[in-house]
């Protein structure tokens, strides 16, 4: 937690030595680039998980959020409108007050990027 790169190194590694494939290493990935402002992988990455697992919620808030990063507004809104459709219940605040990350700046770059690609 709060070592993007020791988090980003695990999920390769495990990804490398699984029979099989798990999507949660991928997922873990592409929230380890979101995090190291690595925007381009950490969409590229979670846009992989979500087609395997379209109701992967994680992998698509990493995906939102590396999107609107980005300055893919209209592809941040779709990936918010597709979970907004997925999970009605789903609150920004609620989401990220929870999350372990040691670093507050973190939390807010991800909040920002959600709220700016309209999660509620």
């Amino acid at each position: 937690l709060g070592d993007w790169r020791a988090a980003g190194e695990a999920g390769a590694r495990a990804i490398e030595l699984s029979p099989l494939p798990r999507p949660w290493f991928s997922t873990v990935m592409a929230s380890a680039y979101y995090v190291g402002g690595r925007d381009q992988e950490a969409a590229d990455t979670a846009e992989r998980v979500v087609e395997l697992q379209p109701d992967a919620l994680e992998a698509l808030l990493v995906l939102a959020a590396a999107q609107q990063a980005l300055g893919l507004h209209r592809r941040a809104q779709a990936t918010v409108n597709a979970i907004v459709a997925r999970f009605p219940t789903v609150r920004r605040d609620q989401l990220l007050r929870h999350h372990p990350y040691r670093d507050p700046a973190i939390v807010a770059r991800w909040t920002d990027h959600l709220a700016e690609a309209g999660l509620p």
